[in-house]
């Protein structure tokens, strides 16, 4: 992972800018290819900035992509990755108001 988005990544999450990081990572989605890793990585935080903004329908539809992407492209013992968070899985299963 290139080292600058982790910088900028941090510096949006310690000003609490949700929706900023999931600007920038959605920007560093499509600046090249990424590595498998770098792409989880992209989709799972998205997913916990929409969570975190509460906005549902977004979120959904961020997640519905990472659960395709990862069953096509994770290796089984790592399909946990697109339901290990709380806060992503409330949003989800509460959906809009």
């Amino acid at each position: 992972m290139r080292k600058n988005i982790v910088h900028a990544f941090q510096e949006t999450v310690a000003r609490g800018d949700h929706q900023g990081m999931i600007n920038l990572l959605k920007e560093y989605e499509q600046s090249g290819e990424l590595a498998v890793n770098e792409r989880g990585w992209v989709y799972w935080n998205i997913s916990d900035g929409y969570a975190l903004l509460r906005d549902p329908e977004p979120l959904y539809a961020n997640h519905l992509a990472f659960f395709e992407w990862g069953k096509q492209i994770l290796p089984p013992e790592q399909y946990h990755w697109v339901v290990s968070d709380s806060t992503q899985a409330l949003s989800l299963s509460l959906g809009s108001v």
